[in-house]
């Protein structure tokens, strides 16, 4: 049903552990004369360093045995299952768990039967399966060592050919919530860490962007100030003691609306987590997987915050440039604006962000376009155009607004 609608279906594919009552457990625990062992021997990553000492081997939990896959026939028959899965629900990708937690080798062995078995070597979109990883990391390092130290180099380890596609991308994750929900880093340093990264994790990386997950406090949340700082320290508590509200203010939710125009005009595969799409308050986990609310349920904020949503995603489908990873900053040294070029086969794009509370105009030169003096472009999101001339264009951009011209 969801083929038929033009609908691609992902998996989580968690690979790392099996649960104790798992026939996997059951029939290969640690034996007598251990040729038969397909788990780590137990250690708890939450025990001493485990999480960055020993991550491929610790166990997340003591219920949750972790695989060993230095063992073959662990590795084949983990490798077998995921296959076997692809066929018998007919999915198109998959979202692989705790990627620095698994052998690389894994991976390998994955990609390959993925190759041979589903794309049969077609190079053709539609018969690409999608493997993007989740790998938790903290913020972009300006000093990599490329070392697990480093999150973006962690990250780029597990992508390329053999490999992932591409990981959900923490470091991006961390610079979008404290540029547009927090207020703790400008617009410039917002571009400068979008260069940076620009190219870094491989010409055919397909990276994910997000403004929250599973494990992570609500971004409306921390937009609304609720959470006391970016990494959600204190906030699984909080989510028991004094979880956060639906804002009573339209200002998070604005903000929440054009840090999702940022990440949809990039590039990459945007992710959105159930709720952000209204607007779904949080505190820590558990607290930011609530049950999910729908249309009679929600308030004006949310049902506005909904269909903007809806309309940015509609507009990136309909046009390759803000899809394209092509981009080019028009301006890129000032705190609170922010605009940029986008650039398709057959088709340019200026995107313009204004995280402030105050209405902006900008002039930015366009020449790097190659658009023509004269030509008009029209803001598909809230109307207006602006035209070409000097080979500039000058925008006004409303508090807390963002426009995409084509």
């Amino acid at each position: 049903a969801a083929h038929r609608n033009g609908i691609r279906i992902m998996f989580d594919l968690a690979a790392n552990h099996v649960h104790n009552e798992h026939a996997y457990w059951q029939e290969h625990f640690s034996c007598n004369d251990c040729t038969d062992d397909w788990f780590n021997a137990y250690a708890l990553c939450k025990d001493a360093n485990n999480w960055n000492d020993i991550p491929v081997s610790c166990w997340f939990a003591w219920y949750l045995p972790d695989l060993d896959f230095k063992n073959p026939d662990a590795l084949h028959a983990l490798v077998r299952n995921a296959l076997t899965d692809v066929f018998k629900y007919d999915i198109d990708g998959y979202r692989v768990d705790a990627v620095k937690h698994v052998e690389t080798a894994y991976l390998n062995h994955l990609v390959a039967g993925i190759e041979r078995q589903v794309e049969h070597g077609s190079t053709s979109a539609a018969d690409q399966f999608y493997l993007v990883g989740e790998t938790f990391v903290g913020e972009w390092s300006n000093s990599c060592d490329n070392t697990a130290n480093c999150a973006q180099w962690l990250i780029r380890k597990y992508v390329g050919p053999n490999l992932l596609d591409g990981q959900f991308d923490f470091p991006l994750y961390w610079q979008v919530l404290k540029t547009f929900a927090r207020n703790e880093a400008t617009m410039a340093d917002l571009a400068a860490m979008v260069n940076q990264s620009a190219g870094y994790y491989g010409s055919g990386a397909l990276m994910s962007g997000f403004l929250g997950n599973h494990d992570v406090p609500r971004f409306i949340s921390h937009a609304n100030g609720d959470i006391a700082d970016q990494w959600g320290n204190g906030a699984k508590e909080q989510g028991w003691t004094n979880p956060p509200a639906s804002p009573s203010s339209y200002v998070p939710y604005q903000k929440l609306q054009l840090a999702m125009t940022f990440l949809s005009s990039i590039g990459g595969v945007p992710l959105v987590y159930y709720g952000d799409e209204i607007g779904l308050p949080g505190a820590g986990d558990p607290d930011n997987r609530r049950m999910m609310r729908f249309d009679g349920s929600l308030s004006s904020f949310e049902t506005t915050t909904q269909d903007y949503m809806r309309k940015v995603v509609s507009l990136r489908q309909r046009h390759e440039a803000l899809r394209s990873s092509a981009l080019t900053f028009l301006l890129s040294s000032d705190a609170n604006v922010l605009v940029y070029g986008k650039s398709g086969s057959s088709e340019q794009a200026v995107v313009g962000l204004n995280r402030s509370s105050g209405s902006r105009t900008v002039t930015v030169s366009v020449s790097a376009l190659g658009l023509s003096n004269g030509q008009v472009l029209t803001d598909a999101l809230n109307g207006g155009t602006i035209t070409v001339s000097g080979s500039s264009v000058t925008l006004t951009l409303p508090p807390y607004t963002g426009a995409l011209y084509f």
